[in-house]
C-alpha cells in the first residue's frame, strides 16, 4: 500500500450543491502540507471554466518516490511548481 500523509489541511467552502452557473460553489484557499512540503490553490470554482492552478512547494522527491514505489528508480532533493487541474474536461483528464 502506498502511503502518503496529509497534515494541516486547511480550506474554504461557499455556494451551493449541486452547484448552478448563478450559484456556483467555491474551493477556496487551499492548503495541505505533504511530502515535507505543502500543496496550495487560490480556487477551484464549479461549474468549472478555467483550470484551477495546483502549486507544489518545496516538495520532497524521496518521499514521492517512496510513496509511488517505482522498481528501479531514484531520485532525491526537492521541487516546487505549478500544475493545472480540471476536474471535468475531457482535453485534459488523464484515463
Amino acid at each position: 500500500i502506498n502511503l502518503v500523509t496529509a497534515k494541516n489541511i486547511t480550506a474554504d467552502l461557499q455556494g451551493r450543491y449541486p452547484w448552478t452557473e448563478e450559484e456556483p460553489l467555491l474551493l477556496t484557499d487551499v492548503s495541505v502540507d505533504v511530502l515535507g512540503g505543502n500543496v496550495l490553490m487560490k480556487q477551484l470554482r464549479m461549474p468549472q471554466h478555467d483550470p484551477a492552478l495546483l502549486r507544489l512547494n518545496n516538495l520532497s522527491s524521496s518521499e514521492l518516490v517512496s510513496a509511488v514505489n517505482p522498481k528501479q528508480f531514484a531520485m532525491s532533493g526537492a521541487f516546487s511548481g505549478a500544475l493545472p487541474l480540471w476536474l471535468n474536461n475531457e482535453k485534459w483528464i488523464v484515463k
